[in-house]
């Protein structure tokens, strides 16, 4: 599984998920959990890139349905 947390790492709770997360690996649901946070001070995480690419296309796209757009999120 792959996780990218874009809440600021000091936060409490951030606690919480790691503690669930590493339960999950130790119980054998999960082999591996790779968990990415953000850098401290920057303010745009990779899967951003990846909605910014989907929604340029979308714009230039003539798109009425749900087949048609996931034609759209294959080609960006």
């Amino acid at each position: 599984m792959f996780m990218f947390n874009i809440i600021d790492s000091g936060q409490n709770k951030n606690r919480y998920v790691i503690g669930y997360l590493l339960w999950r690996v130790m119980t054998g649901r999960h082999d591996v959990i790779e968990y990415m946070m953000q850098v401290p001070g920057h303010a745009r995480c990779p899967v951003d890139s990846g909605f910014a690419s989907i929604k340029k296309l979308f714009r230039r796209s003539d798109c009425d349905a749900l087949g048609q757009f996931e034609t759209v999120v294959n080609k960006s």
